[in-house]
C-alpha cells in the first residue's frame, strides 16, 4: 500500500501504513520549502518520503511513486518465486 497525505489528519494513517510494510509519503505545497512537520515525520520514521505535491510526469513525487511501485512489484515477484520453489521441493 502507498499512502500519500498532506495534513496532520493523515499522520495516523501514514504511521500505520509505514510501520506495517507499506509506504507513506508526506506532501507539501509546491514551490515551498519542506515544512518542519514533514521533516519530523521523516526523521521519526512515520513516513518513508517527503516531496512537493506536484504530480507532473517528471516531478520528484512521481519518481518516488514509480520507484515505490517497482519495488512493490519486485517484492511480489520474489515472494512468488520463493513460494514456488518451496512448494516444488517440499516433497523431497
Amino acid at each position: 500500500m502507498i499512502y500519500v497525505g498532506d495534513g496532520k489528519s493523515d499522520v495516523p494513517c501514514m504511521s500505520v501504513t509505514s510501520k506495517n510494510g507499506g509506504y507513506a509519503v508526506a506532501v507539501y505545497p509546491p514551490g515551498r520549502k519542506a515544512p518542519k512537520v514533514c521533516l519530523q515525520l521523516l526523521q521519526a520514521g512515520r513516513v518513508n518520503s517527503i516531496a512537493p505535491a506536484d504530480f507532473t510526469p517528471d516531478s520528484p513525487l512521481v519518481q518516488i511513486l514509480k520507484t515505490t511501485l517497482k519495488t512493490i512489484a519486485q517484492n511480489i515477484a520474489l515472494q512468488h518465486s520463493l513460494f514456488s520453489q518451496k512448494t516444488r521441493y517440499s516433497t523431497c
